[in-house]
This record gives C-alpha cells, structure tokens and sequence, in this order.
C-alpha cells in the first residue's frame, strides 16, 4: 500500500511521496558504508576483497560503490602490483573537502 504525505495528492503509478523506513535505512546504509569504503581508501592501498571483508559486503557491493564514487567524481586512483590490483585515494578524505585560496574572497580563510 503507498503511503502519501498528508498534504499532498498521490503521484501516478504508486510511487510514494513518503519512503518507507526500510528504504530510507537501505538508502543510509549504502552512504554510511560509501563514507567508510572512502575513508579506508583514503588510508591506504586496498583489494576489493579486502574492502569486502572489512566493511562485511559482497566484493560485488564494493565494485557498485567504487562505480558510484567515480561516477560521483571521487578522484579513485586503481593500480596492479604484481598480479593484484589495488584501490586508492589520494591524500586523505579530509583532503577533499580543502579550499585553496583561489577559490575564497578573503585570501583562503574559511569562517569557522
């Protein structure tokens, strides 16, 4: 059954205004787990299978997510040592969310 927000009509074809919380739980888990799937990168060279065994997902989810954040812009950086092939972030996590001064009014001070 679609559930609707109070003040609003249904859409057609059933599509809910209201998520259920199970979807909206599903839709958390996968940015909570994308967030830590980029922290690790951001500490060092990783295996999909390690990836998978650390955040306890499928190497299948890990290659799903690797897909999103590129498609999302995250600079990813893929490399083989030897015959295995590894994942990376440049720099840190941190790093992405830097402004330099080029991009600021006032000289690359951000307002804390």
């Amino acid at each position: 059954m679609s559930r609707q927000h109070p003040t609003q009509p249904a859409l057609p074809g059933g599509f809910d205004l209201v998520p259920s919380s199970k979807a909206v739980k599903r839709r958390n888990a996968a940015l909570v787990r994308q967030w830590a799937l980029l922290r690790l990168l951001g500490r060092s060279q990783q295996t999909i299978e390690g990836l998978a065994a650390e955040l306890e997902v499928t190497t299948r989810t890990i290659r799903r997510d690797l897909a999103a954040l590129e498609e999302a812009h995250f600079p990813l950086v893929q490399g083989k040592i030897g015959n295995r092939s590894y994942w990376w972030l440049p720099g840190t996590v941190d790093d992405l969310w830097r402004v330099d001064g080029s991009e600021t009014s006032d000289g690359g001070q951000v307002a804390a």
